[in-house]
């Protein structure tokens, strides 16, 4: 089994900083020119603009779009910034764009954008990387129980409303897979 290294007391505080960040990227990108570059358009990949397998997480279609999404990330990062590092931080984040990226190019979706798949798999990993705690099993259970019932309620839920956007629940569930590969993988190295 393998030995697992202290948290350093520095390790909350950069978690938190890299959260804020991915937040004002997402912020700034809001409000600029960026949003047409970085949107996953299924064409503009085509064309070669791969960026856009990332990018389009970072990308919101409307203000409350992007609030929902700023405020999962927050809740993500007020339950679990102590118990994830920075550096996996980072690695999960860039891993789950990728995986959400790649997952939708297999769906039917012509353009995607928003964060809610990425937040699906941080919130998938913190509840598994917690799991010894109650907190954790709760959590990792929530996770799965939620995406499940939004795959099976489709688009009759009050949020699609709210968004003005259809929920593109695949990415949900592709943020769930990516987290499940990434939590197995960490446990094996």
């Amino acid at each position: 089994m393998k030995r697992k290294r202290p948290i350093t007391p520095h390790a909350p505080t950069q978690t938190l900083g890299l959260l804020t960040v991915v937040a004002l990227v997402c912020v700034g990108v809001h409000y600029s020119s960026l949003a047409e570059t970085w949107m996953w358009q299924r064409s503009a990949l085509i064309s070669g603009q791969w960026w856009r397998f990332v990018t389009g997480n970072l990308v919101h279609q409307n203000l409350f779009h992007l609030l929902v999404n700023m405020a999962g990330l927050g809740a993500f990062g007020l339950v679990f910034y102590r118990h994830i590092t920075a550096g996996t931080l980072v690695s999960l984040i860039l891993w789950l764009a990728c995986v959400v990226g790649l997952v939708m190019w297999w769906g039917p979706y012509q353009q995607y954008m928003g964060l809610s798949g990425v937040l699906y798999g941080l919130f998938m990993f913190g509840g598994l990387s917690t799991i010894h705690t109650p907190s954790g099993k709760c959590i990792a259970l929530v996770t799965g129980i939620k995406c499940v019932a939004d795959a099976l309620l489709g688009q009759a839920l009050p949020m699609r409303a709210a968004l003005g956007i259809d929920i593109a629940h695949l990415a949900h569930g592709g943020g769930i897979l990516g987290a499940l590969v990434f939590f197995a993988i960490k446990q094996r190295v």
